[in-house]
């Protein structure tokens, strides 16, 4: 009997995002050890679990891993990803997507009211980047299973922003914050500009959000398989350097 219990635990853990997480703060780590054995102008740190209250619904929430990388310049300019992780065996997450648009760099307008009541961080969430060009996702479809794992990834990390991030960052410093969901699990793209559509397997895509609902405003959020993370976080480095 108490062997059934401790498989099934075992089995609801397995499938649940914990194993992800773990993956990606074991990378990380080894990240943020590099900066104690050379001299790198790329620095990492990272924390697990950041809590914030939400104050929507009086709750007190946590976010998988806030991740921080600077550039260790005279700028010092900083990015932000707030990592939410999900794994399923079963799950595929089908996204529709358009092709990537041309490179370019902004941040995204976001309402007025926001800029005038107080800081939003979401104004320092990219539109897009300057050497990073996935395709982008309009909406997407969980298959072969009832729960939306995807929406509550999405929302746990643009909420995690939103709350976390209290501070303007300061004005000679570049800075970008970017929700990022982490997923174990089959990710498939649907390209819906072309006339006899296929179904592609992807590592990487950009999904358009339509934000929170204390601002819903369109937001992008990151969308990246674990075995292309360790890719990720190089065009991440990438990116960093370009601001």
């Amino acid at each position: 009997m108490l062997g059934d219990v401790k498989e099934n635990i075992l089995r609801e853990l397995r499938n649940s995002g914990f194993p992800t997480e773990i993956k990606v703060t074991e990378y990380l780590k080894n990240k943020s050890g590099l900066n104690m054995r050379a001299q790198n102008t790329i620095y990492w740190s990272y924390k697990n679990q950041e809590s914030y209250l939400d104050e929507s619904e009086n709750k007190i929430r946590s976010i998988d891993l806030c991740a921080t990388v600077r550039y260790l310049t005279l700028r010092n300019n900083t990015i932000k990803l707030y990592i939410e992780c999900k794994k399923s065996d079963r799950a595929k997450w089908v996204f529709y997507t358009k092709p990537p648009p041309i490179l370019k760099y902004q941040i995204i307008d976001v309402l007025q009211i926001d800029k005038i009541n107080k800081y939003n961080p979401f104004d320092d969430v990219p539109d897009s980047y300057k050497t990073i060009n996935p395709h982008i996702g309009l909406t997407y479809q969980i298959t072969f299973r009832k729960n939306d794992d995807f929406y509550s990834a999405q929302m746990q990390a643009l909420k995690a922003i939103y709350y976390c991030e209290n501070t303007p960052p300061r004005k000679n410093v570049k800075t970008l914050i970017i929700p990022v969901v982490v997923f174990e699990g089959g990710m498939y793209r649907y390209d819906v500009t072309k006339k006899d559509p296929e179904i592609h397997e992807i590592r990487y895509l950009r999904y358009q959000s339509h934000g929170i609902p204390e601002s819903p405003i369109p937001l992008y959020v990151d969308v990246v398989h674990i075995d292309f993370f360790s890719e990720y976080i190089n065009l991440i480095e990438k990116e960093i350097i370009t601001l």
